[in-house]
Formats: structure tokens, C-alpha cells, sequence
């Protein structure tokens, strides 16, 4: 078995670790191919935590605490630096709990935070219960935790389960060992003994392979996913997790299945929501994403930190604001639990002077100057900054982030919005659902042309007096003797009303 009970040098670790693999873990020494394994540059000084973790249950918020909240993706290297060393860490995102509090949002998801060899992205995890030392050290991601939860936030952790660094010791052992699974079930303890709400499992469609041409998809997968359900939330109360599988839109699907992960993004259906936006049309791809998806169980998306899910919603848009505004209303109205990426909120485009997924992840748009940093940011503020950033946006009532505000705490407070079922209702230039619960409805309507529209939406209803929501619709409107209601909408004009 490979348990440790205490901590130990890394290097002796990954010896451990070969000296296992070249037993065969369960297997004959004969079955087991010799191969050479890199050790890695880690210091003989470093020390890993591999312990056995036992269950300590202790919720900080209420049940299903996640249901129809809206998340923010934030990378902590990147959001507020509170040292000037030009790097984002904890003390500074907990100096902006208050900022999140107010737009709204219910749940942060922190991509890596773990110390990790590649000293960026964090995904290179080198030790998987520690604290990236730049980010600042376990006492600020305890207060930060602390704070955040004093606020109604949950808070879910971005756990890289298919990979590690290869200063790790498991780098080299496969996941269908039990006693690997044993390590990565004990790290999930110990971060949920500490507080965290739950998790974010990285490229799950890739966790075993069956050889140079079954690298996705796997059988053993979907029994893994179930395994770490097992552990976050049957092990625990008041947990979430999620899981990223873009291999295929089947494979979005699966994931959110209770046999698998439970819960999944909804990958793909961002590329027709954008499609809409940008061709001013949302087509029978769409709507039968609204439909067969298990909406309800999944992360919407408009675009996040990696490059296959798209550029920053700015730079699709190509800085049409009327645009912007109806895909960001697309994302906050429909079923689901959905995700802002950090600065989405404000309109920030790519970092400057970079390329692939870097673009994507510009120190946080503060002020017009950067507001990141009172030193010098580690990476180029975006390009938009002097007119796309917190301060600037939040003075100006039209601005961005005064439209994603007003959806989301819009969201908040009308539970149709929050947890009803979705019904299309009308498809083309206009797209229109109706989200209802028991006997509320709201009505969606988003005209993507570029052009005024009439539209006749069927609400399937005997008699109904609109009334609309939030300032998205002039005045009341009635159903005409048809049971249809007949609107004359501006290019690109959103609606939303109650019923």
C-alpha cells in the first residue's frame, strides 16, 4: 500500500513512488515495463504531505447553496496584487470580497492555488496541500475562506486530478491504482476540513489511457468521477463539484450524469451562444442545446481562462457593447450555475504583447492606469484598460458592469430565473424561452439582428399581462386573442418580463 503517515522528503517520495510502479502495484513484475523515469529539479529540502486525512464535516453555508448562483472564475495570480511585488495573492482578492459581494456573485471558484514547477497557470501541481508561496501563505487563504463565507460566498477549489508536475511523486502512477486514488481522496479531505465548498476537476475526459489511440473517453473515467462524488459531496454535506470534459458535446452530457461527476460545464453550447451573437441568429444548434442539455446541472460559460472556450467576450464581440450585453443576458438568464471569468464583468479584453492562453489572463482591470499593482505587474494589463476597468464602469450607470449587476442580483431574486425549467418558445433573429416554476413565468426575449424585428411568441397561456423586469421592456404588454404576444423589437434589444 502506498500510505504514508507523516511527512517526507520529495525526492525519497518519487523513489517510493518507482520503487511501486516497478512492483506492478497489484500487478506481476513481468506485466510492468522498465521505463525511466525523470525525477524532476525538486530540493531534497522540500516536504510533501501525503497523510491519511479522516472526515471532519463542518458546512460553512446552506444546502444546495449553488443551485442557480452565479460563480466568478478568478486567478488569484492575477487579480490584486496587496504587496506591490507585482503578483496577485490572497490578501489582495480577500481586499475585494466586498466588490464581489456587491455585483452579486455567490461563488468563487479559484483556479490552482497549490504550489505548483510552473510558477503561472498553477496547473503543474508540485504539492496538492499547500499554498503557492507567492500567492502568500495558509493563514491569508484561511482569512480569505473566513471572509468569504462571511458574505454568503462559496468558495470551490480548481483540483488537476489527470496530471501533476513531475516533481510529484504520483506523476508516474496511473489512476486506476486504488492507492493513487487513496492520495488524491485524502488531499479533497483536507481541503474540505479546511472549509472549501468544493471543486472544479480539470480535463476529466483524459484521466486513463488504453493505449496511443484511447487517451479520451475512457470506460474507467465515468467509475473515477463517481469515486470523487463518493468523497465531495456524499462524504460531505453542503458540497458542489463540477467537472471539465470539452471532449464532446456527448461527453458534456455524460459528465453531469449521477453515475459520473454530477455535474459538468456546458461546453459548446458558449460556442452557439456567441455564434448567435456574432451572426445575429440563433438556429436549430442552439435551441437543441437548450433542450437536451441537463442544464440545471451544469456551468454556463460565455468564454474562461483557456483558449478552446473562446477570447474574451470583448474581443468576439469586437467591442460592440450591444452585442456584449446580449450574450452576457443569454448566459445570466438561462437554467444552470453560471460562470463569469474575472474582469468579464467589466468588459476586459486580452493582456497586451502576449498570445494563447496568456491573452486570456490579464492582471485584473482595477483603474484606467491597471490598479493591479503598485509595482510592476509579472504580465501586461489588458488592452482596453484605460476605458474597461472597475472604477471607470462602476460611475457609469450604462456601463457593462452595471448591466451584468443589475442581471445577476435580477437573477438572485426571482426564482424562475434562478431554478425554473426552460421552454423555446421562438427561434431565428428572436430567440425566446420562458423560464417558469409553479405558477411564475418569465418571459426572455433577445433579438441577436443587427436590424428591428416582429416577433410572435406563442406563451401557451390562456391570459397573461406582461410586466417587465428590471427595466428590460418599456411596459406592460398583453397577450393578443391567439394566445400569442406580437412584438415590435429595435436591433438587438433584450426584453425579460414576469407573468
Amino acid at each position: 500500500m502506498l500510505v504514508f503517515s507523516k511527512k517526507y522528503h520529495l525526492k525519497a517520495l518519487t523513489l517510493v513512488a518507482i520503487t511501486v510502479l516497478a512492483s506492478g502495484c497489484g500487478s506481476s513484475s513481468e506485466d510492468t515495463p522498465k521505463i525511466d523515469i525523470p525525477i524532476g529539479e525538486a530540493k531534497a529540502e522540500t516536504l510533501l504531505d501525503m497523510s491519511q486525512v479522516a472526515i471532519d464535516d463542518q458546512p460553512a453555508l446552506a444546502k444546495d447553496w449553488h443551485k442557480g448562483a452565479v460563480f466568478m472564475e478568478i486567478f488569484v495570480r492575477s487579480y490584486k496584487d496587496s504587496d506591490g511585488d507585482g503578483i496577485g495573492d490572497f490578501e489582495g482578492l480577500t481586499s475585494q470580497l466586498d466588490y464581489i459581494a456587491e455585483l452579486g456573485v455567490e461563488g468563487i471558484w479559484l483556479m490552482p492555488f497549490s504550489e505548483s514547477s510552473d510558477k503561472d497557470h498553477g496547473y503543474e501541481v508540485v504539492d496538492y496541500r499547500s499554498i503557492e508561496s507567492d500567492y502568500g501563505t495558509r493563514e491569508d487563504f484561511d482569512e480569505f475562506l473566513k471572509q468569504a463565507h462571511a458574505r454568503g460566498i462559496g468558495v470551490i477549489a480548481d483540483y488537476v486530478i489527470n496530471h501533476s508536475s513531475g516533481d510529484n511523486p504520483v506523476f508516474i502512477l496511473s489512476l486506476i491504482h486504488s492507492d493513487v486514488m487513496e492520495f488524491h481522496y485524502d488531499n479533497l479531505r483536507y481541503w474540505l476540513n479546511a472549509g472549501i465548498d468544493g471543486f472544479r476537476f480539470d480535463a476529466v475526459g483524459q484521466l486513463v489511457e488504453n493505449g496511443p489511440d484511447q487517451t479520451t473517453g475512457q470506460p474507467e473515467n465515468t467509475a473515477i468521477l463517481y469515486g470523487l462524488q463518493q468523497v465531495v459531496t456524499q462524504g460531505y454535506s453542503h458540497r458542489y463539484m463540477i467537472c471539465e470534459d470539452p471532449t464532446s458535446s456527448a461527453s458534456v452530457v455524460n459528465a453531469a450524469g449521477d453515475d459520473s461527476c454530477g455535474s459538468s460545464f456546458s461546453f459548446y453550447l458558449n460556442d452557439s451562444i456567441m455564434s448567435a451573437v456574432q451572426q445575429g441568429y440563433a438556429g436549430s444548434d442552439f435551441t437543441d442545446k437548450l433542450t437536451s442539455y441537463p442544464l440545471d446541472k451544469m456551468g454556463i460559460v460565455l468564454a474562461n481562462h483557456d483558449l478552446f472556450s473562446g477570447h474574451r467576450i470583448y474581443e468576439q464581440v469586437g467591442g460592440d457593447e450591444a452585442k456584449y450585453r446580449l450574450a452576457a443576458t443569454t448566459l445570466l438568464t438561462l437554467p444552470g450555475q453560471p460562470f463569469v471569468y474575472y474582469g468579464e464583468e467589466v468588459g476586459m479584453g486580452h493582456t497586451k504583447h502576449s498570445s494563447g492562453d496568456y491573452l486570456l489572463r490579464a492582471p485584473m482591470s482595477w483603474t484606467h492606469e491597471g490598479g493591479f499593482t503598485t509595482g510592476t505587474p509579472y504580465r501586461e494589463i489588458a488592452t482596453n484598460t484605460e476605458n474597461y476597468n472597475v472604477t471607470s464602469q462602476m460611475a457609469d450607470n450604462s456601463s457593462i458592469y452595471h448591466h451584468y449587476k443589475k442581471l445577476i442580483q435580477l437573477r438572485k431574486a426571482t426564482q424562475a430565473l434562478r431554478s425554473g425549467d426552460l421552454t423555446v418558445l421562438h427561434e431565428g433573429e428572436v430567440l425566446a424561452y420562458r423560464r417558469s416554476i409553479s405558477a411564475s413565468n418569465v418571459l426572455v426575449v433577445l433579438n441577436y439582428s443587427d436590424s428591428a424585428q416582429d416577433a410572435s411568441i406563442p406563451l401557451e397561456v390562456s391570459s397573461a399581462v406582461l410586466s417587465p423586469l428590471a427595466g428590460f421592456g418599456s411596459g406592460n404588454v398583453s397577450r393578443t386573442s391567439d394566445g400569442s404576444l406580437a412584438l415590435q423589437l429595435a436591433a438587438n434589444e433584450i426584453r425579460i418580463y414576469q407573468y
